[in-house]
């Protein structure tokens, strides 16, 4: 019996796991591409396809979440924000203009 999406739709399941992800935070890709990649390494999925469905799923999910920003508006989200209790923080004050450390 299939446990994961990985291995009840192969590697587009891995995909939609990442998207998933990407809205849900609760669902960690560091169990999920390491399960995908071991499933890959057995011969159950091909490497290549989980690789570009994953990739697709990362990037479908991220469009998603600035698709969200960008009909709310900066000040939506950052109510939104604090009533989930998010507060913001230095990252959230850097914006574009902000330094990493490397």
């Amino acid at each position: 019996m299939a446990d994961s999406p990985e291995e009840l739709l192969g590697a587009p399941g891995a995909g939609i796991a990442i998207a998933l992800e990407n809205l849900f935070p609760s669902l960690p890709s560091e169990v999920i591409l390491p399960l995908a990649g071991f499933t890959a390494s057995r011969g159950e999925m091909d490497l290549v396809a989980v690789l570009l469905w994953t990739t697709a799923g990362s990037v479908i999910g991220a469009l998603a979440l600035y698709w969200v920003g960008a009909l709310l508006g900066r000040g939506e989200v950052r109510q939104r924000g604090h009533q989930c209790g998010h507060r913001g923080g230095a990252a959230g004050r850097s914006g574009l203009r902000g330094r990493t450390a490397a």
